[in-house]
């Protein structure tokens, strides 16, 4: 093995050592006097450090009476990775002084390194040894500040709520329920379908402890009243955890059980400071801005106020639950009008605990102790009553939160665990509380995963023989092929991969048919290709399939142990690749893509490497090592790589249960995940998409699901 020397810097396998600086001692060279050989005084680098490629920081101390020590020679005495180096200190007249260095290494090794200073005249030091030991960095933990949400792992049926207490609906009619017994937070999309559960009982970021009031800001961004821990916490809409503020207390910014949350003109923040009954507003980043109320009776006073909501024009609603009332104020606090009184005829209430404003303008009021919500237009006339005592809302007990979706869909949860579905006048349209998903649409075996232009998101479920086609939110939009396998067009036996073209065709590696089938966006079946042999243009169990910016299609050819390229139309271009470990070999090659400069990117998965081509098949790069490891930079059966708009390249390292990311020189950045069946976390992913804005897509086949990422 080398060594380079770059500059000041001098690379050899898995170490880099650097001089970095030299520093002087105030002694300085006579003249006449006999050339004497130069001297370490002292070399003080850590006995341990992290094999993760950071770097690690020593210093060497020496003394020489003619100031010229020209040369640091470090020789290897015990290493696993790299070899003998040399480099000038470029150190200017002093006696004495010392200069430092730094190492790094990605492999766990121990070293024993000895160094030997000399100088112009040919004299040189006694030579000073020093050992440290790199070990590998401690398993990685998943990362939930990019974890976005998941979808198709078997979910609980029903899905039980535990006294829920507020529900709010997104531009998108998108729903979130603060279930409060459970000290959780549930997204569902408009049709129903579970998009993720967050949150667990505790103090942390994304932690709660009795949630119960919502709100949805202009961009979409979920603000959560944290009601027993004092705080509002800010989420955006896919659940990633953004902001919190707040403490206990009864100062600017302190909280003493809050119930309710709203949102106003600018994105103001308006919460409703129960136990100190105030309204409390900061700015989308929870910076305080004003206040109003406390304890009292009167115009613009409260006793415990936990609904707050807002209107068209920005004013704000607040159901004052200790005076049986609703108060009106202007956007900037300024008391307009109020209504009710304590009672159960329409017009007053018995504790109202939620609020919410239709498009129309019309105001809707949930009460603890009436079992009913009331209607009303904005001045406080009353409109109409939905009673839990009729034929279809009867079956809410108690209703504890409302919300009203773009299009005026009423949505209201209810003490004994209800989420239902209402038209405006009260008709029941669905009971939300139940399954999330359909065993139809649950994920089985996922494996190859895609994204189009528009950010919709195929999946592979190769245990069902069928594609799914999920929105970007992963609402599932249509599907096609199975439940059974078969061989006809359009029908798959435990296909394996598939990818999207520039012009939304999708081709579908159909493994077990030896074949490669074309459709369009919306699963039409276009063209087939390839049969069971080893001829060109025949298969073998393809389990990779890639498409350029020509349209030329490239495919994993597993169990052939090669690669295949097609036009656009299936027409045979070119192959390379034979089974072995050496340059341009594979064993069972599987995952492919292709980056924005051309290079090819193959996973060899048996030899446990990512190999690099150019497109007409020569190899320049190889990732990992045959072999394989735990180690970062090393795999354990690689299954696919993708890469990123910015030039870096993610592996997924399936063995591994986790993602590693390169630098498109390849560079190690940096790991993500490991087992588990939490989010972040992974049991045999096999595939990975990058969508449009660079989020990642993970089939984690052995959690039967799919899980969506932020851009790294």
């Amino acid at each position: 093995m080398s060594c380079w020397q770059l500059s000041r810097k001098l690379l050899c396998g898995s170490l880099l050592i650097v001089l970095l600086s030299a520093s002087t001692g105030a002694q300085q060279a006579g003249g006449g006097k006999p050339s004497t050989p130069p001297e370490i005084t002292f070399i003080n680098f850590p006995a341990q450090i992290t094999a993760d490629g950071a770097r690690t920081l020593g210093t060497v101390g020496y003394r020489d009476e003619e100031s010229d020590i020209n040369l640091a020679r470090f020789e290897v005495l015990q290493s696993a990775a790299f070899e003998d180096f040399s480099f000038d200190p470029q150190i200017k007249d002093p006696v004495k002084g010392t200069f430092d260095f730094f190492i790094y290494s990605k492999l766990p090794q121990t070293v024993t390194l000895s160094l030997t200073l000399f100088d112009s005249a040919g004299n040189r030091s006694q030579s000073k040894a020093f050992t440290f030991t790199a070990v590998s960095p401690a398993p990685t933990q998943p990362n939930n500040s990019l974890f976005l949400y998941e979808w198709g792992a078997d979910l609980p049926s029903p899905i039980l709520l535990d006294q829920p207490q507020g529900v709010v609906a997104d531009s998108q009619g998108n729903i979130y329920v603060a279930d409060t017994g459970n000290h959780r937070i549930l997204s569902f999309s408009a049709a129903g379908k579970l998009r993720f559960v967050r949150g667990r009982g505790g103090v942390g970021d994304g932690e709660f402890n009795q949630p119960q009031g919502l709100a949805v800001d202009s961009r979409d961004n979920v603000y959560v009243v944290d009601t027993a821990n004092h705080r509002i916490q800010k989420f955006d809409q896919y659940g990633s955890f953004v902001a919190r503020w707040g403490v206990r207390g009864v100062g600017l910014g302190q909280f003493n059980s809050p119930a309710g949350v709203a949102v106003g003109v600018f994105d103001q923040v308006y919460v409703a400071d129960t136990d100190n009954s105030r309204i409390q507003v900061f700015d989308a980043n929870g910076n305080f801005l004003k206040q109003w109320g406390g304890f009292g009776s009167g115009a613009g006073r409260f006793q415990f106020p936990e609904g707050i909501g807002t209107d068209r024009e920005y004013n704000v609603y607040v159901a004052d639950t200790g005076n049986n009332s609703i108060q009106v104020f202007s956007p900037g606090g300024e008391f307009l009008r109020s209504w009710g009184g304590q009672g159960s005829e329409a017009g007053l209430f018995s504790q109202p605990q939620d609020i919410a404003i239709d498009p129309g303008g019309r105001v809707y009021v949930a009460e603890k102790e009436s079992r009913r919500v009331q209607i009303f237009d904005q001045d406080g006339e009353f409109i109409s009553l939905l009673s839990t005592l009729g034929p279809d809302f009867e079956r809410i007990h108690t209703p504890t939160g409302v919300a009203l979706d773009p299009q005026g869909t009423l949505y209201m949860v209810g003490r004994d665990g209800e989420l239902m579905q209402f038209t405006q006048d009260g008709r029941l349209l669905s009971e939300l509380s139940g399954p999330a998903a359909s065993l139809a649409d649950a994920l089985q075996a996922p494996l190859g995963v895609a994204a189009n232009a528009s950010g919709n998101i195929y999946v592979l479920d190769a245990q069902n023989h069928q594609v799914l086609k999920y929105s970007a939110n992963g609402a599932l939009l249509v599907k096609w092929g199975g439940p059974f396998a078969g061989a006809s067009a359009g029908l798959f036996n435990r296909p394996a991969a598939l990818e999207v073209g520039s012009n939304g065709n999708v081709f579908v590696a159909d493994t077990e048919n030896h074949r490669i089938q074309r459709f369009d966006a919306n699963g039409n079946f276009l063209q087939q290709w390839g049969r069971l042999g080893e001829g060109d243009g025949q298969f073998k169990a393809p389990a990779g399939v890639a498409v350029d910016d020509l349209g030329q299609v490239y495919v994993s050819d597993t169990e052939n142990d090669r690669i295949q390229v097609f036009d656009a139309n299936g027409t045979f271009l070119r192959k390379w690749g034979s089974r072995g470990i050496g340059k341009g070999q594979f064993n069972t090659p599987k995952g492919i893509t292709i980056d924005a400069l051309g290079l090819v990117y193959v996973t060899d998965t048996n030899n446990h490497r990512v190999l690099v081509f150019d497109t007409l098949g020569n190899q320049v790069a190889v990732l990992g090592g045959f072999g394989g490891g735990q180690q970062e930079g090393l795999f354990q059966y690689p299954e696919d790589v993708a890469a990123m708009p910015n030039g870096d390249m993610v592996v997924v390292d399936s063995g591994n249960h986790r993602l590693q990311v390169f630098s498109q020189a390849g560079v190690f950045l940096r790991a993500l995940g490991g087992l588990g069946t939490v989010p972040s976390s992974f049991n045999l992913p096999k595939a990975i998409a990058v969508d449009g804005d660079g989020r990642l897509i993970i089939s984690d086949s052995g959690n039967r699901r799919v899980q969506l990422f932020g851009r790294l």
